[in-house]
């Protein structure tokens, strides 16, 4: 029932809500306490973590261009979101008190773990950075998500641009019963005779562990240990 075009206003929304969470924390006349500031940090974004779960396990595994068109709107979108709340600095100051006195709190292990990574995520997202420096950080975090998302899609284009179509059933006889038929299966699929294995990791894992066909499992293995390095219009070497 999801179709592409839902994704990009559910990841607006979910984000909407965790901002709208987040203030409430920050507005809480309460002292701060590990219940009404760093538990209820961590249950924020219910929404938007239930999207991003969806969206990127589509996108990585069966995409199309509405998808890859929301991956890159969205990216800077959530690098944005972050530095919205780990550079929040009357957030932070909740945090950071409830930290100081994380001695003389009665946590469990499990909440004194979380306190603990909850405070150094802080620090090292740089919720200290002050000034002309915060800015330039959410720059240079807008410009990761941006090359990340471009990477991913590169990495995604010349993992599906691939594969290795073989016709003698002498190449595939010491391969698994379901190996085989998974091969047929993806041959078919494609219209074609014999049996195709691809890069994607079902297929070509097995593959490279039972094959005994060698020039087949370099053939396949440099085409997947090179993916991104190919100087085609998928190269990711300026982007790294």
């Amino acid at each position: 029932q999801i179709e592409s075009s839902h994704y990009l206003p559910a990841f607006k929304t979910g984000m909407e809500e965790q901002l709208g969470e987040v203030q409430a924390i920050v507005e809480n006349e309460d002292a701060p306490s590990f219940a009404n500031s760093v538990e209820a940090l961590e249950l924020s974004g219910a929404t938007l973590s239930r999207v991003a779960h969806v969206f990127y396990a589509v996108n990585a595994a069966h995409t199309n261009e509405t998808l890859q068109a929301t991956a890159k709107e969205v990216a800077p979108l959530m690098a944005a979101h972050g530095d919205a709340i780990s550079l929040n600095p009357d957030l932070f100051e909740r945090i950071q008190a409830v930290y100081e006195q994380k001695d003389s709190l009665d946590l469990s292990d499990e909440e004194a773990l979380l306190l603990e990574e909850t405070y150094k995520d802080f620090v090292r997202s740089g919720a200290r950075v002050t000034g002309d420096d915060k800015t330039r950080l959410k720059e240079i975090n807008a410009r990761l998500a941006e090359l990340g998302a471009s990477f991913g899609e590169n990495l995604l284009a010349e993992t599906n641009g691939f594969e290795l179509h073989l016709t003698d059933s002498a190449q595939v006889a010491d391969l698994s019963d379901g190996l085989r038929a998974l091969g047929r299966q993806e041959a078919e699929s494609r219209d074609k005779e014999g049996w195709v294995f691809t890069t994607q990791r079902p297929s070509c894992n097995p593959f490279l562990q039972s094959s005994t066909d060698r020039s087949a499992r370099r053939k396949i293995f440099d085409v997947y240990a090179l993916r991104g390095n190919n100087g085609n219009e998928n190269d990711n070497t300026d982007i790294i």
